[in-house]
């Protein structure tokens, strides 16, 4: 019995990083949809110059 008490203990500590740690996940997750967005609008900037000089 001790030994599922210290498993169900493991998992809920477990859930309880990952809900604490929610705010920050999310932030980043953010961050790097922004700089996805920005570095693939600058991708097609520089190719639509490219193609203007050529």
């Amino acid at each position: 019995m001790q030994r599922i008490m210290n498993a169900f203990n493991q998992v809920e500590n477990s859930f309880q990083y990952l809900v604490n740690s929610w705010t920050t996940i999310v932030e980043l997750m953010s961050i790097y949809k922004r700089l996805k967005a920005f570095e693939s609008t600058y991708e097609a900037i520089d190719r639509q110059s490219v193609e203007r000089k050529t």
